[in-house]
């Protein structure tokens, strides 16, 4: 009887402990949805498998949803198509690698006007690193879409007016260096040199902003072709010798590829670049290439000073520049963000792995199609 007695007790206990334990949930519950309709932007969380399973107030107003049923279908339907790809591609690959989320989308408001939105989540982990949940906010980026679109505008409007008489300029330099080239005091041949190199600089410069422009309005059109790998990279190696930097190149695949090559020697030359100026005391740049599941490699590694972790994510940003000693290196902060939106138009993907105090290695990847061999 006393042992009866003993387990009812415990299952008394426990009832009420699991009583107890699901009505703090509900009032955890409820108070996450009370300051989740207070919050201006549009709040949702899902699953673990990204399955819909609430949306605040404003969420289910946007779309004219109801809180407790969510369907996926309709508020698919208004994202703008130009993003629904990109959209339902981000999201899958978040879900997959277990990794926040982070897209720009067109959502359809009941206007039925298009506006941008941020639309980022992260997972919450269980003790043993399992997804549990995902808590998702979509916040409003018009505006500010908005307002670099102005900013773009202007800069390509600018940058073509400019292009013009610094052209000019520059072929009259070079008529001048030509017509003294013989008997000219050497104080004006400096000085003339002088002047050809900042107006190429300009030149240079106004070409990478007039770049920008044309990429940001998704306007690059890319000219493919089959082309060697080895050529591309042995024209680099004239690059760096100009510079007085030597460049080892350890590539035995003998590689074929599928793409604009321009623009491809225009991103190699880019990052050569880029080593020689960042790493000048590196003396030497290796340069691999090699294939990987399907996809040809290409790698640049310099012995320089290293770029910091907090700034690594953000060195193919439009507009970003690493600090460099004395902020002796002029430049817009453009060229890796070019690098970057041409490889990612041949649907490839391009990074950088770097330690402070070892050096850098940009690398990026280009599909190969059918693989071809020379």
């Amino acid at each position: 009887m006393a042992l009866f007695e003993l387990n009812s007790d415990r299952r008394f206990s426990y009832q009420n402990q699991f009583l107890a334990a699901k009505q703090h949930a509900e009032a955890e519950k409820k108070h996450f949805h009370f300051l989740a309709n207070l919050l201006p932007g549009l709040i949702w969380t899902a699953d673990s498998d990204g399955k819909i399973d609430y949306v605040n107030q404003r969420f289910a107003s946007y779309f004219n949803l109801g809180t407790h049923s969510v369907d996926f279908r309709i508020i698919l339907s208004r994202v703008h198509q130009q993003d629904k790809a990109t959209l339902i591609k981000a999201w899958l690959k978040s879900i997959e690698n277990e990794v926040p989320l982070q897209v720009q989308a067109r959502l359809e408001n009941d206007q039925q006007v298009f506006v941008w939105y941020q639309i980022s989540a992260t997972p919450y982990q269980e003790q043993n690193g399992k997804v549990q949940k995902w808590f998702g906010l979509c916040a409003d980026i018009d505006t500010h879409i908005a307002a670099l679109q102005q900013k773009e505008e202007f800069i390509s409007i600018a940058s073509h007016e400019l292009k013009t008489p610094v052209t000019s300029l520059k072929a009259s330099l070079q008529i001048l260096d030509k017509m003294l080239s013989v008997s000219c005091d050497k104080k004006v041949t400096a000085l003339l040199n002088t002047a050809i190199k900042s107006a190429d600089k300009v030149s240079f410069l106004i070409n990478d902003l007039l770049n920008a422009s044309q990429y940001n309005a998704a306007q690059l059109q890319l000219r493919k072709s089959w082309f060697s790998v080895s050529l591309l990279t042995e024209d680099c190696k004239i690059v760096a010798k100009h510079a007085g930097c030597e460049l080892v190149i350890q590539d035995r695949s003998s590689l074929s590829i599928y793409a604009d090559s321009l623009r491809i020697e225009q991103v190699l030359v880019n990052l050569v670049n880029n080593a020689i100026k960042y790493a000048p005391d590196s003396g030497v740049i290796l340069l691999e290439v090699e294939e990987v599941r399907g996809y040809a490699v290409i790698s640049l590694t310099d012995k320089g000073p290293g770029i910091s972790a907090a700034k690594v994510s953000q060195v193919f940003q439009r507009y970003y520049q690493v600090d460099s000693k004395g902020g002796q290196y002029t430049g817009l902060g453009l060229g890796l963000y070019i690098c970057s939106e041409i490889i990612k138009k041949h649907g490839g993907e391009i990074g950088v792995r770097s330690v402070e105090g070892e050096g850098s290695t940009f690398w990026f990847s280009l599909p190969m199609g059918q693989p071809r061999y020379i």
